[in-house]
């Protein structure tokens, strides 16, 4: 029953999400998040085998799936938060993120997904060196498009030049 309940409200919170309902997707979400971090998660056996087959050493299928979906979870949460033009809910956004970073880096997961959270998160927390490093991996990347790469390059360049005027306003601060 729990599994299919999380399944269901991941589910309600994708279908939410496409159709702009962004704080209905945050419910849906938010328990789909809250049934995955109960102790008694577990998988049917068919599941179990696929996962079994793609197992990331030193986790269970269990608890690699349990991840997998919380991360994700968080993912499009943040995503839904971000979205809303519910102040609150947008400030909570970047939270989201983190734990689901989190999540993806227990699990040793390193890919196009987390360099783009990655690249968000830094963004927001105006950590230049840290997103343009991220940046750099997305833009290396061989499953982007030429103009998604182009898009990445005109943001690392905006980053650079914003940290280049902040740097140079404060630099005339102190005179």
């Amino acid at each position: 029953r729990q599994r299919q309940m999380c399944i269901r409200d991941r589910h309600k919170g994708i279908d939410s999400l496409r159709n702009g309902w962004f704080f209905l997707a945050d419910q849906s979400f938010t328990r789909s998040i809250t049934e995955l971090n109960k102790d008694n998660f577990s998988l049917a056996s068919s599941t179990e085998i696929l996962v079994n087959e793609q197992l990331i050493d030193g986790f269970t299928a269990q608890q690699q799936t349990k991840l997998v979906l919380r991360a994700t979870s968080y993912l499009m949460r943040g995503w839904a938060r971000e979205q809303s033009e519910d102040e609150d809910l947008s400030k909570q956004a970047s939270d989201d993120v983190e734990l689901a970073l989190k999540d993806f880096n227990q699990l040793g997961i390193d890919n196009e997904l987390v360099w783009s959270a990655e690249s968000y998160l830094y963004i927001k927390k105006e950590d230049t060196e840290r997103a343009l490093i991220s940046l750099n991996k997305l833009s290396n990347s061989e499953m982007l498009s030429a103009h998604e790469k182009e898009l990445i390059e005109d943001t690392k360049t905006h980053l650079k030049n914003s940290c280049l005027l902040y740097t140079s306003d404060a630099a005339d601060d102190l005179l």
